[in-house]
């Protein structure tokens, strides 16, 4: 009767163990899908951002091309503004100094 009493104290201890162990496993359990959770949300967003900037960056870049273009058509018309006597050739020479 003593050997099962001992038994029996055994396997309660082992389940109260093997009880502890899955709650530790479920809070674990639980705390990565929080952190997965988390991380998604940080992915997305970071997502989004770079696909801002990307737009931004795209708008800049075509706005700069049009001020390039901008900029030579002036220079050009201030060169042939030049070429004729008066004051606009000092405007030419102003035109000269400008880099597109």
């Amino acid at each position: 009767a003593t050997v099962h009493s001992e038994g029996g104290g055994e396997r309660g201890e082992e389940a109260q163990r093997d009880a502890a162990n899955d709650e530790r496993l479920q809070q674990h359990i639980h705390t990565l899908e929080e952190e997965n959770s988390s991380l998604r949300a940080l992915s997305r967003s970071l997502m989004k951002e770079r696909q801002e900037l990307l737009t931004k960056t795209s708008a800049t870049s075509m706005e700069m091309t049009s001020l390039r273009q901008m900029c030579t058509s002036l220079q050009r018309q201030l060169s042939q503004l030049g070429e004729k006597p008066n004051a606009a050739a000092a405007m030419a020479g102003a035109a000269n100094d400008v880099e597109c």
